[in-house]
């Protein structure tokens, strides 16, 4: 059996992004979709035969998209969506079924873990799976085989007789240390970057899955549920490969919180220092999950960034949204990381449940005064499955079927992200705020001073342009 598994793309069209910040992502960013890359290996393991193609990192018009598929001749395909990008994964399997209407669409990732049935509600995808591929992937090829039966595959969506049938829930969560390394032998490798590297190519890993923390505006579920840790020797292993096989210099790492083990962590440095291993890597972290000793050895092994969800300014915000961290570890964190020559981002939102213009505003000076390297500042969105969405719902922000509404739009006169507004704080001044932030953070002399004595290379400085003019767009636009 041939499975096609796709990271959709425009296909030509360029719809409307979700955020300013998603239609700058692209300009600065690109890297492969992970979950597919896990799925090909699990799937080429069983004996099937798998292709990968990221129609977005390839910028694909629908006749070359078309092309591609045909020349591959899939028996099904899998397609993979977030809820910023569903349009593109909707596109992508209309355009998939106009080919050929029998074949197979399943659609899985972010999106379908937490919308479940209303991602049924495409008539081009004829399967959708929740949670963890790996664990309904071979069941449903062994299903479409005529092996087994349809509802014996786990965490399944499909139709019976027109009406959307789910299948068991299995949330135990996979065993990633059974899981084979990931699959990046098709992926379009020189199209992966990351405008911050330090080098002209980037490739992208986990190392764990899931989340030891709760915040407020996270989804357990999309998170990956419970923290589970790939062993230190598969994780380096797989670094090996990426650096030595496939020729990336940097690694970025997409854990949610890489040191939430400190002593998985030590030996994970330790194991790249010995083995010789000379590739630069960033990862996300929690400030109150470093020290200074622990910083110093990663900067060794190679961490040359780290970025860190600070959030607010204030504890009374922060505690809101559960982050549970305190003023001395923050400015701890990112004064060591300054000390060890550790470049950080720091990431602030605005629009917190009751949070007022005056707390805002003392979130723009604090991250003046931590300073770090790129500051990310947004406004609160209410991501679907979240409890600060389950939050919005109960007091009367915004509609229970926002997000269906949002999904079901097809991109055409979508409703605009909900915000947590009130009479003191209303969206006009919110937006006001998200761009002053950037005026005011990047837009100061001694900023500006600093990124240019920081300049190492043309490159470097033609990267810093491209990242001036997207900061200016969020600023100025």
């Amino acid at each position: 059996m041939r499975v096609l598994l796709v990271a959709p793309g425009e296909l030509g069209e360029h719809g409307k992004e979700f955020f300013s910040f998603y239609s700058s992502l692209k300009k600065l960013r690109s890297l492969p979709s992970l979950g597919l890359c896990n799925l090909s290996a699990v799937l080429k393991r069983a004996g099937y035969e798998c292709r990968i193609l990221d129609a977005y990192a390839e910028n694909l018009t629908a006749a070359e998209f078309r092309r591609r598929v045909a020349a591959f001749a899939p028996d099904a395909v899998g397609v993979t969506s977030t809820t910023p990008y569903f349009d593109m994964a909707a596109k992508t399997c209309a355009e998939l079924k106009r080919m050929s209407p029998d074949i197979p669409v399943i659609l899985g990732g972010p999106h379908v873990t937490v919308m479940k049935e209303d991602a049924m509600g495409l008539a081009t995808v004829d399967f959708a799976v929740r949670g963890e591929g790996e664990v309904s992937i071979i069941p449903l090829m062994e299903a479409l085989q005529g092996h087994r039966p349809l509802s014996e595959v786990p965490n399944l969506y499909y139709r019976r007789e027109g009406k959307v049938v789910a299948t068991k829930a299995d949330n135990q969560g996979v065993d990633v240390n059974s899981l084979p390394m990931p699959d990046r032998a098709d992926l379009p490798l020189d199209h992966y970057y990351d405008a911050l590297s330090l080098h002209k190519r980037a490739m992208s890993m986990m190392s764990t899955r899931g989340c030891p923390y709760r915040c407020l505006f996270c989804e357990e579920d999309v998170r990956g549920g419970k923290y589970r840790a790939r062993s230190v020797e598969l994780t380096v292993a797989e670094m090996e490969h990426i650096v030595k096989v496939l020729g990336f210099r940097e690694i970025i790492i997409y854990d949610d919180t890489f040191t939430a083990n400190r002593k998985r962590t030590v030996e994970l440095c330790e194991q790249i220092i010995q083995r010789g291993l000379t590739f630069t890597w960033d990862c996300r972290t929690r400030v109150d999950r470093v020290d200074y000793e622990l910083l110093a050895l990663m900067k060794k092994a190679g961490c040359h960034r780290i970025s860190f969800g600070v959030e607010a300014g204030t504890e009374r915000v922060r505690d809101i949204l559960r982050k549970n961290i305190t003023d001395t570890e923050i400015r701890n964190a990112f004064t060591w990381c300054r000390q060890l020559g550790i470049k950080t981002i720091g990431y602030f939102m605005f629009g917190t449940p009751s949070e007022t213009k005056d707390e805002i505003v003392r979130t723009i000076e604090y991250a003046k005064e931590i300073s770090p390297d790129i500051a990310h500042f947004c406004i609160t969105a209410p991501y679907p499955g979240t409890d600060l969405y389950r939050i919005g719902v109960e007091q009367g922000y915004f509609a229970p079927g926002f997000w269906e509404e949002y999904v079901r739009n097809g991109g055409v006169e979508k409703p605009r992200i909900p915000y947590f507004v009130s009479d003191s704080l209303t969206r006009a001044e919110l937006d006001g705020l998200l761009k002053r932030s950037y005026r005011e953070f990047y837009f100061r002399p001694s900023y500006i001073l600093q990124r240019l004595k920081s300049l190492n290379s043309v490159s470097e400085f033609l990267w810093n342009a491209k990242l001036v003019k997207e900061l200016s767009l969020m600023a100025f636009g």
